[in-house]
């Protein structure tokens, strides 16, 4: 129903309805009613996807970082171990 809607129209229904709801105004059509309400639950389930979804997105950054230190760690160990061997010359 508001998949075509742009976020800030739908940010200014959010703002809207929730004014409206404290009101309690019942003067207005049901299908007005309707996307307003739908506005705003639609709005409520990005915050709550976004509020979910930022920790496992800085869980995954953190054990992504943490992989990098010790990838980084066995390269420089590998050159510090190949570079103190002697060359044969056979």
């Amino acid at each position: 129903m508001l998949a075509d809607v742009a976020p800030k129209v739908l940010a200014s229904w959010w703002a809207w309805t929730v004014v409206e709801i404290a009101v309690a105004s019942t003067d207005r059509p049901a299908r007005a009613a309707v996307a307003v309400v739908g506005a705003l639950l639609r709005s409520r389930a990005r915050e709550i996807t976004d509020t979910i979804g930022r920790p496992f997105v800085l869980t995954v950054r953190r054990v992504n970082a943490s992989a990098d230190r010790r990838v980084s760690l066995e390269l420089v160990n590998a050159f510090k171990r190949v570079t103190g061997k002697q060359a044969s010359c056979s």
